[in-house]
This record gives structure tokens, sequence and C-alpha cells, in this order.
């Protein structure tokens, strides 16, 4: 498997992250009346208020808004640690 061909990020193949950020849904109940219904758990340890920093440039500051999740693209790309984190890196 180390050099069989990758045409395709595994990522790529798996679209059940589209729906990952649908918190909840409506559901219509005799025709005409909607219920909203939650579909997610009631805690996500990505939620904001998050407030961190990057890894490359520690100086720069990142903050995650209360009530925002973070989703698939978010975390595969997470270049970022929250602030009660301490990098200390590869050394060298």
């Amino acid at each position: 498997m180390l050099h069989a061909p990758l045409h395709q990020p595994l990522q790529g193949q798996a679209i059940t992250h589209i729906y990952e950020n649908v918190t909840f849904i409506n559901i219509l109940v005799g025709g005409k009346h909607k219920l909203k219904y939650r579909i997610m758990p009631l805690f996500d340890p990505f939620t904001g208020p998050l407030s961190g920093y990057m890894k490359t440039e520690p100086e720069k500051k990142v903050k995650i808004p209360e009530g925002v999740i973070l989703g698939h693209d978010d975390l595969w790309s997470m270049q970022w640690f929250v602030d009660w984190v301490v990098y200390l890196g590869a050394g060298g």
C-alpha cells in the first residue's frame, strides 16, 4: 500500500462531512407545522469561543466566535493551538 497510487484525497471520497455542521433540521408535522429538531450533540469540543495562536507564527492570534463549530475542513487544515497548549517545536 505504501506505493499504491492515490488519485483523490481520502477526505474527498467521503461526503458525509458536508452535513457535519448542520445542528438542527426542520420536520414538517401535519403538513403545516415545522418542528425544529436537534441532530447534534449538546457538547462539541471544537465549538467557540476558542482562542489560540498559529503554529508557525505564534504572534498571530486565532479567535473562534461563540457558537461557531469548527467543521471538517477547519479540523483537517488546523495549524494552530489553543492558548493553554505550549508548542515546543521539533527542535533546531
